[in-house]
């Protein structure tokens, strides 16, 4: 302190309060907090995605080492084949469903949209809302249409 002097620590001391007292320094912390707070976050989301992948693998090399001593080779290589190709599965039946719900919703809107004498005239109601599956058969039978939500193999039970 004795090097400086007491007039040069107080002028600091003061332009430091000045600074800290301005708005615009303070928006400044402001947007430091937030950015060190998400920062955090983001490093937290980072761990708990590696230690899911780690207990993904470690799961994935227990399930392979378990079913190598009851498959053969090939049967084998088809299940590493359906396990790599399912996730992409997945996201090509959520986009195909969706694009069927907006076809669906599309041909609704544009049989509500007909007049009421060609909607007579094919038989649909014109008052109400026209469903789309009474419009249009199915694609599939009933029994092989698998919904996103589950997927259910229908079974035939015969009696002994």
């Amino acid at each position: 302190l004795k090097a400086f002097g007491k007039d040069k620590v107080y002028l600091i001391f003061t332009s430091l309060q000045h600074w800290k007292e301005n708005p615009n320094n303070q928006e400044i912390h402001c947007e430091q907090d937030s950015l060190n707070h998400k920062r955090s976050l983001l490093l937290r989301q980072t761990e708990d995605a590696r230690e899911l992948k780690e207990n993904l693998d470690r799961r994935q090399r227990v399930v392979h080492a378990i079913l190598s001593s009851y498959l053969s080779e090939p049967q084998l290589q088809d299940y590493r084949r359906f396990v790599s190709t399912k996730p992409s599965l997945l996201i090509r039946q959520r986009h195909l469903d969706d694009l069927i719900r907006r076809g669906e919703e599309q041909l609704t809107r544009l049989a509500e949209s007909l007049p009421a004498e060609l909607a007579e005239a094919n038989g649909w109601p014109a008052a109400s809302p026209v469903p789309c599956s009474s419009l249009f058969p199915p694609l599939l039978p009933p029994a092989t249409i698998i919904s996103p939500s589950h997927m259910v193999r229908s079974t035939t039970v015969t009696s002994l």
